[in-house]
């Protein structure tokens, strides 16, 4: 019986071993490179749905997006815009996913996910 404990023993220690061969190294400290860090001035939050500030810019839609009634995808939409259509973008707001654009197209006021119009003016 000495022999099995002897052997359950050294078998517990390997084990013990392992493991603690392992956690060493996972606790080695990794090489860090450090950049400058640019600090970007704060930014004043608004409430969800009110406009930033009216930019009144020319834009260009980038690629196929939905021209809605409001700032969210469950908004109806007026039309479809192509890329390469031309809008006046009048305000930012905040909505569903993200930055909304407040436009003007072809004399209507609708709203465009911002990913989809590059700012020109």
């Amino acid at each position: 019986m000495a022999k099995k404990n002897k052997k359950a023993e050294a078998a517990a220690e390997e084990i013990v071993a392992e493991e603690t061969v392992l956690s060493e190294e996972d606790t080695e400290p990794e090489a860090v490179t450090e950049e400058p860090v640019q600090e970007e001035p704060a930014e004043t939050a608004k409430p969800a749905g009110e406009e930033e500030t009216a930019e009144n810019k020319a834009g260009v839609v980038s690629r196929p997006v939905n021209f809605r009634t409001g700032p969210s995808f469950t908004n109806a939409v007026i039309a479809e815009l192509k890329p390469g259509a031309n809008v006046v973008v009048s305000g930012t707001v905040a909505g569903d996913k993200g930055k909304w654009y407040k436009c003007v197209f072809d004399g209507r006021t609708g709203y465009v996910k911002a990913t989809g119009i590059n700012i020109i003016g």
